[in-house]
């Protein structure tokens, strides 16, 4: 395991040390952090709703508003961001590149997670949220390290979600299995009261339509984005 101060012990979530990562992940691990800018008033934006839900496309847009104000710049990190860096990803089929690189990536991501909550660094964190260890993620980062926590949680019809990921796969080299969407609901809703309890506001997005509504989600980002950096 890793040597850390007392502080970064209590991450909730459990971390291998660098040079236990396999496929060249110490190495994008170390990138991503080194490449992060810290902030004095530093926010973590974590995302929220099951695959397909349409969250890597807000966080990206949200991601790109704060960059432009003062202030606001970000890392964006997604754990499907991180395995499609990996080294021989394209080079499998899409279902034998999720179950040999799924679970190391995100064993990396935490890291990368851990990293820059400890460099202070402002994080949007593309992810579903249905694990029980992340509400405690935003209260380690509120008070140990005295961020603005934000959860935005995205919904979405679950059919039209199915039929995303279907979609997604053949256009994007991105697997997610089926079942996950009704798999992960059923966490989230059932983690939805620890998250209002460590989140300092939650926002809601409605992204049922079959077409994206990028008027909609730019307004709708640049309302998260105004109580971030207003």
């Amino acid at each position: 395991m890793t040597t850390m101060t007392n502080e970064r012990k209590k991450f909730p979530i459990e971390l291998e040390a660098l040079s236990e990562l396999e496929f060249g992940l110490d190495e994008i691990v170390a990138a991503q952090i080194r490449a992060a800018t810290p902030s004095e008033h530093p926010f973590l934006v974590h995302m929220l709703g099951v695959p397909g839900c349409g969250k890597s496309t807000v966080a990206q847009k949200l991601h790109s508003i704060l960059g432009t104000r003062p202030g606001g710049t970000s890392s964006i990190l997604g754990f499907d961001r991180v395995m499609m860096e990996i080294d021989g990803y394209q080079n499998l089929n899409l279902h034998t590149a999720f179950a040999k690189f799924e679970m190391p990536a995100r064993k990396a991501g935490y890291a990368i997670l851990e990293g820059l909550i400890a460099s202070k660094a402002s994080i949007v964190f593309d992810h579903g949220g249905s694990a029980p260890e992340h509400p405690s993620i935003l209260k380690f980062a509120k008070e140990l390290f005295g961020y603005t926590t934000v959860v935005i949680n995205v919904q979405v019809n679950l059919e039209e979600a199915k039929r995303r990921i279907a979609i997604r796969e053949k256009v994007e080299d991105r697997h997610t299995p089926a079942h996950y969407v009704d798999d992960r609901l059923v966490d989230i809703r059932n983690l939805i009261p620890s998250y209002f309890d460590q989140a300092d506001a939650i926002f809601n997005f409605n992204n049922s339509s079959s077409e994206p509504n990028e008027i909609l989600i730019e307004q709708f980002c640049n309302k998260v984005a105004d109580f971030l950096v207003s």
